[in-house]
């Protein structure tokens, strides 16, 4: 007789059962981890992109605005230098042609100025500011600008009181100049200009295209052009504005489109 223990019930000894329901939680949570990576990884893909454009944005602006200004500055310095090869070219220069000369000259060392002071500042050998009479100084340099307001036929009419101010003289030259220079640049033909100091402001009109409303904020800015009527590359006003925080003066900007511009400086 066989004993039916020894072999199991029925033959068998063991039974196995197959539970899914935790393979299939794996599977489930396998999937939901996947799936959550993936959005995740494409949110900070998507975010990734918008702040590396964000910060890269400055870095284009900046670049364009240097191709600009050297495109400008070259555009600048183009225009004299070819002007005084071409009157250099003529075996007797007449009285015109030595004036064009000049003018080139005047306009060539002006830029130099700028870009002296805009690049080098810091390493500048600056004089100790002094107390000067810019009643004097505004007339020595009224006539070095004679000649490119002749050119256009722009009256230059003063009205000056014996003003006297500490500042180093070759900042309110610098100063001055690129106000001046401005409005006989952005003038029109037979235009006028008017400069008046007194109690200690010193004003500064022109007859020319004006600034629009939107734009007067922005002309102090660095590389900063409100038009592409005339030459130049951004930097003369903003110059302006560093003298003028360097020694305290307040400016102001009134102008009319089509009309014309004053600068105002409180002294």
């Amino acid at each position: 007789m066989v004993n039916d223990s020894t072999y199991g019930h029925l033959g068998i000894y063991y039974i196995a059962i197959e539970e899914n329901l935790f393979f299939n939680r794996v599977a489930k949570l396998k999937n939901e981890i996947i799936i959550l990576f993936l959005i995740i990884y494409f949110m900070v893909s998507v975010l990734g992109f918008f702040l590396a454009k964000l910060f890269l944005k400055p870095i284009k602006d900046e670049r364009k605005r240097l191709n600009n200004f050297i495109k400008d500055t070259t555009h600048e310095l183009n225009t004299p230098i070819s002007a005084i090869l071409m009157s250099a070219e003529e075996e007797h220069l007449t009285s015109k042609q030595i004036k064009r000369i000049k003018l080139a000259a005047q306009r060539i060392s002006e830029v130099y100025k700028d870009l002296t002071y805009i690049f080098l500042e810091d390493k500048r050998v600056l004089s100790e500011p002094k107390e000067h009479n810019l009643k004097e100084l505004i007339n020595t340099q009224i006539k070095y600008f004679e000649a490119l307001a002749q050119k256009k036929k722009i009256s230059i009419d003063t009205f000056l009181e014996d003003t006297f101010f500490t500042i180093d003289e070759n900042d309110f030259i610098r100063l001055f100049n690129n106000i001046l220079s401005n409005a006989i640049k952005y003038n029109k033909q037979k235009g006028k200009i008017e400069i008046e100091l007194k109690n200690h402001t010193l004003t500064i009109s022109d007859s020319g295209i004006g600034i629009e409303k939107d734009k007067i904020n922005d002309i102090f800015s660095r590389y900063y052009r409100a038009t592409d009527y005339s030459g130049g590359f951004g930097i003369g006003l903003n110059i302006v504005k560093n003298i003028c925080e360097k020694y305290s003066i307040k400016i102001v900007v009134d102008s009319t489109l089509k009309k014309g511009t004053s600068f105002i400086l409180k002294i």
